[in-house]
């Protein structure tokens, strides 16, 4: 298992930062762990062996909001391996919390349900098949980093994993002030 895991420190608030990093560590540990699970079922064949890569990037750093990409790439030995998964944390620095409703980010209920429908066509538009997959997405530099993880019906429930990064005029409007503002200093 290899992991790029990130300390934050954050100079004026001891609380967040400890908040934060026990985040951190408990989404590496979940991915982890159903890496772990993964492999008690899978096939050694060929002395091939398993491998987990965890990849974390800062996407936004603000005095207001902190937003972090997890990418995990697993192989199983015996078995063809997955794409990527991209999953993300978000944190509000001012409120000293872990947001855990991406409707938070928008100005209301109805324009984050319109966000999420313009979000997941984006992600999908390209894809040739019949998609069932969960969309998660996290504010970026000018923009938003999206995936959409879940499995593929046309392809006997095969794995699912798009990722692409949104562009803020796709969603500008629907957007807080608040974190408009950060998104595009």
């Amino acid at each position: 298992i290899n992991m790029n895991v990130p300390k934050i420190i954050i100079s004026n608030n001891y609380n967040i930062d400890g908040d934060i990093n026990k985040a951190i560590t408990q989404r590496a540990e979940s991915l982890k762990d159903e890496f772990i699970s993964a492999v008690n079922t899978a096939a050694e064949r060929n002395e091939e062996i398993n491998t987990l890569d965890i990849d974390t990037e800062v996407l936004l750093a603000t005095p207001k909001l902190i937003s972090l990409s997890f990418t995990a790439t697993s192989h199983l030995a015996g078995t063809v391996d997955n794409d990527s998964e991209r999953t993300f944390l978000i944190f509000d620095l001012i409120n000293g919390k872990l947001l855990l409703e991406d409707n938070e980010l928008f100005r209301d209920d109805l324009a984050w349900s319109k966000a999420v429908r313009t979000i997941k066509t984006s992600l999908l538009s390209n894809y040739q098949g019949d998609p069932n997959c969960d969309l998660l997405f996290a504010p970026k530099h000018n923009g938003f980093a999206a995936s959409c993880i879940g499995v593929d019906w046309s392809r006997g429930g095969e794995h699912l994993s798009i990722t692409e990064d949104i562009p803020i005029s796709m969603i500008q409007e629907l957007l807080a002030p608040s974190i408009l503002s950060d998104i595009l200093q």
